[in-house]
């Protein structure tokens, strides 16, 4: 019996750590290229660039 509920969790476990994976991406930082929105010594940084800050609309999943 004991077997039985240490599998169990076990498996749980496994199950519920795939699922928060998922839900975080893992980008890779690209060197930054001056755009438009980049004026006076001011830069804009997009997603994935490097020196950018992740905000809330980072982690909205894509549709």
């Amino acid at each position: 019996m004991k077997k039985l509920v240490l599998i169990t969790l076990l498996a749980c476990g496994v199950a519920f750590t795939g699922f928060a994976q998922d839900k975080k991406e893992k980008c890779k930082k690209s060197k930054h290229e001056c755009k438009e929105q980049c004026k006076d010594g001011k830069h804009v940084y997009n997603h994935g660039e490097k020196k950018h800050k992740c905000k809330k609309e980072c982690e909205k999943p894509k549709a």
